[in-house]
């Protein structure tokens, strides 16, 4: 699956995945419970929204398929971003902050991570729509949907309230690609330049037997 780079700010890269995302409001701290609401968002239609495959064909030995897809970009900024500045950036685009799920969504972050070109003496990873606040220690995704798969290092999370935002690096003196870790919500030198932004696509075929 190839990736390709659009300006924006540093860099905007591309890629297509299948992933859920929802909205939060932002938080001015770390340690202040996130807003699990779609009410403060900027006025973007159906952020998160999937269009369904239509089922209302004539022949029963029809379909219609692929499923709704989501599309992913890694936006890379000049220095590092708050979780607030990262929400509002993705809803430009119609999207959300990413979640990633499964093993492979992670070697596809970790692809565009290796594509993109990151500011001097910034971390090079993204961050992604996890937090544990309002539940220290409870990590969760904004969506509500179950934590199932994730790639915490041994020593990792371990920020306690100061690192309560979650994103993916790529490797270093102790750690190999893909590896995740908490990071500050705020912005702060503990964060990150970038953010990984989500949004549904749907082109629905008929396909027949």
């Amino acid at each position: 699956m190839n990736g390709s780079i659009t300006l924006w700010c540093s860099s905007l890269l591309t890629l297509t995945l299948v992933t859920g995302c929802a909205a939060i409001a932002p938080s001015n701290s770390d340690t202040h419970s996130l807003n699990m609401t779609n009410s403060q968002a900027p006025p973007v239609n159906n952020i998160v929204d999937t269009v369904a495959p239509s089922t209302s064909h004539s022949n029963p030995d029809c379909s219609i398929n692929p499923p709704p897809r989501t599309e992913i970009e890694l936006m890379v900024f000049p220095n590092n971003i708050s979780y607030h500045t990262a929400l509002e950036r993705c809803w430009s685009l119609g999207a959300s902050i990413a979640e990633i799920t499964t093993p492979e969504l992670n070697a596809r972050a970790i692809e565009l991570l290796s594509k993109a070109t990151f500011p001097d003496k910034v971390k090079p990873g993204g961050m992604i729509n996890l937090t544990d606040t309002g539940s220290e220690g409870i990590w969760r995704w904004a969506s509500g949907q179950a934590v199932n798969y994730s790639n915490w290092p041994t020593d990792k999370p371990n920020g306690g309230n100061r690192a309560n935002c979650a994103g993916i690096e790529l490797a270093n003196t102790e750690y190999e690609d893909g590896w995740w870790s908490d990071v500050s919500c705020r912005g702060a030198e503990d964060a990150y330049s970038a953010v990984f932004c989500s949004k549904n696509i749907h082109s629905p075929q008929l396909t027949c037997q």
